[in-house]
């Protein structure tokens, strides 16, 4: 064994030598990474340090300067470089996107302007800077924003010229070399707004302020339910800022101390007692009494009927109307509609929908008011096949014989219904079925019309013919239906059997002659000439004593 005082063996001198190695190592490393921190510091104070010297010293420059020598040429490549070549273009954009390019339009070049479009180097502690530096000009909307903005992008713009602050904007970018910075490469970034207006003279002995005469900043109407509607006070003089405060405005607008007013109002009406008042720096004021607010309902559009129902091929003709909105006193409103199909017309002056549909179709019909707010329904027009009617053949029966035709019908909404107009007395028609039957009481000739409608109509008709013979007709013709020209003398002839039966004390009366055409019962004829084209049902009526006998005739009789 080795004694406490032998010292350490060759093996215990190895590892501790590596120890002190290793450690060694680790502060070497230490200290290396400490020295790379303080040095991208010191850069970093640096670039800070020239990017503020640089933002004093255009500052310092005449706003009517900040352009000159700066062709558009140049100033066009430097930010085409910024935004398509530089390492740094994402942390470009977003100011250059809130600046319009501004350049000298009298100038060629840029690189000699007082501020350069060519990039400047300075080396300070052995580290070159690299210093570029972009102008634009943009544009602050102080009563809607405080953000400097591109008015050829902006939205929400006023038409206020007073309510728009114009500025320069200048952009300085530091960049250097420095390991641990992205592509080894590091930058800087920071901005400055200047005037573009001349240095204002300050007027110490400002006159009090005055609100705004409406007559030159009119009210506009407010809507039930709209938040979209503001209206910004204004006053001339006073010692800015001036602070605005308000009474009477409708319940659920409010007016802040810039003079806005904004909200959702929530019923509508006239308020015409209310007033606003601006009050300056100085602690003078204005008032305006008697201010009249307007609130109305946003238009709403009704379409009736609401669900239309038709028929393929049937006449259509729906009426929407408007309630609510602001017309200006006129009670006109702008119609439009999407969603027509082809057949259905629209009138933009009334809104009304006519004309045929072929298919159900859905549409969303619009009216807009004076101020641009609209109102909008949408519809669904149900449209279904066209009822199709087959009428029952012509009859011919003997009187005491009875009478058994079917009417027959297809397509339509649900249920179809039968009904019939001019049977025979007797004679009557099912309803649900469409079967015609019974026995006709009096012979004659006779033109029932059969009709079917379902649940939404309107019905489809028919006419056939029943013919109920005996030997004691009194009337035989004409046989057929008739057709004559108006303005034509005519004669029509109407033949009996009554001598050939013994018939005696015949009478005849008519029903439904043509305008012009006359019942000339010695004749046994209709004479005249016919004035009215149309289509007539004429009935005639005869009657003997001897035998007791009717018969009742119907034939047509059309006038073209």
């Amino acid at each position: 064994m080795r004694g406490k005082d032998d010292g350490f063996s060759i093996v215990e001198l190895i590892m501790a030598m590596a120890v002190l190695s290793i450690a060694m190592a680790g502060f070497g490393t230490f200290f290396v990474n400490g020295t790379k921190a303080v040095d991208q510091q010191r850069d970093q104070r640096q670039a800070a340090q020239l990017a503020s010297t640089a933002i004093e010293q255009v500052r310092a420059l005449q706003n009517t300067a900040l352009l000159v020598g700066r062709g558009k040429t140049a100033v066009q490549a430097q930010w085409d470089a910024a935004l398509n070549d530089s390492q740094f273009k994402d942390r470009l954009k977003p100011y250059l996107d809130s600046m319009a390019m501004a350049f000298d339009k009298d100038a060629t070049g840029g690189a000699d302007a007082p501020i350069s479009t060519s990039s400047m180097t300075q080396s300070v502690n052995g580290t070159d800077f690299k210093q570029s530096i972009y102008v634009g000009t943009c544009e602050v909307y102080f009563a809607k924003t405080d953000q400097c903005v591109d008015p050829a992008t902006a939205t929400n713009v006023p038409a206020d010229e007073t309510q728009k602050l114009k500025y320069f904007r200048v952009v300085v970018l530091e960049s250097w070399a420095q390991r641990g910075c992205t592509n080894d490469q590091c930058g800087y970034l920071t901005s400055t707004l200047i005037s573009q207006i001349s240095e204002p003279l300050f007027d110490i002995k400002r006159p009090s302020p005055v609100v705004r005469n409406l007559t030159l900043n009119p009210m506009p109407v407010f809507y039930v339910g709209l938040n979209t509607v503001t209206y910004q006070y204004k006053a001339t003089g006073g010692t800015l800022p001036n602070t605005w405060t308000f009474t009477g405005v409708p319940t659920g607008l409010t007016g802040d101390k810039n003079g806005l007013i904004s909200g959702t109002p929530t019923k509508a009406g006239t308020y015409s007692s209310a007033t606003a008042k601006v009050t300056d720096d100085s602690g003078r004021s204005d008032t305006l009494t008697g201010i009249t607010y307007t609130v109305v309902v946003p238009p709403a559009v009704t379409v009736t009927p609401g669900a239309p129902k038709n028929h393929v091929g049937e006449a259509v003709s729906l009426q929407p109307t408007v309630t609510g909105g602001d017309t200006g006193g006129t009670s006109k409103y702008t119609w439009s509609v999407t969603g027509l199909p082809s057949g259905l017309t629209f009138d933009a002056a009334t809104g009304a929908i006519t004309g045929t549909a072929s298919a159900t179709y859905t549409a969303v019909v619009r009216a807009t008011d004076n101020n641009g707010v609209y109102g909008e329904a949408t519809y669904t027009h149900t449209v279904y096949p066209a009822i199709v009617l087959t009428r029952p053949a012509d009859q011919t029966v003997a009187l005491g014989s009875s009478v058994i035709a079917t009417a027959t019908a297809s397509g339509g909404f649900g249920t179809l219904t039968f009904s019939a107009a001019n049977l025979p007395v007797g004679v009557s028609i099912n309803a649900s079925t469409g079967v015609v039957s019974g026995t006709p009481l009096t012979p004659g000739r006779y033109l029932p019309t059969v009709s079917v409608t379902d649940s939404i109509g309107p019905a489809v008709s028919d006419r056939f013919v029943i013919q109920v013979n005996t030997t004691g007709l009194l009337v035989t013709s004409p046989a057929t239906d008739v057709t004559s020209k108006s303005g034509d003398k005519t004669t029509v002839p109407v033949e009996t059997n009554a001598t050939a039966v013994g018939a005696k004390g015949v009478t005849t009366t008519v029903l439904g002659t043509p305008p012009g055409m006359t019942w000339n019962a010695g004749k046994s004829a209709f004479t005249g000439t016919p004035t009215t084209p149309g289509t007539y049902q004429v009935v005639l009526t005869s009657v003997s004593t001897v035998p007791v006998s009717t018969t009742i005739y119907n034939f047509i009789w059309t006038v073209t």
